[in-house]
């Protein structure tokens, strides 16, 4: 367990501490957002992604589990470009 731990402190250093939990709610979605891009590319998986990161990006600027706002603004960007709108 003492070897995991600087990996564990790495991954929740820049949220709050209200909001630990951010981490596994972007793990899991960002796996089903990879995983529908294996898909061959149509509108409806474009529809599905965009959704996803639009509802997550909503969520996080209501939200705000960041510490540092720089942090915070790299989260939004790779929201953006994973809608593959940006």
């Amino acid at each position: 367990v003492s070897r995991l731990y600087p990996v564990y402190d790495t991954h929740l250093a820049p949220l709050k501490a209200k909001h630990q939990y951010w981490f596994g709610v972007l793990l899991v979605v960002r796996g089903v957002v990879y995983i529908t891009g294996l898909i061959p590319f149509t509108e409806v998986t474009l529809f599905i992604t965009a959704i996803i990161m639009t509802v997550l990006l909503f969520y996080t600027l209501l939200v705000r589990p960041y510490k540092d706002k720089k942090v915070f603004l790299l989260e939004c960007l790779s929201f953006l470009n994973l809608t593959r709108v940006f």
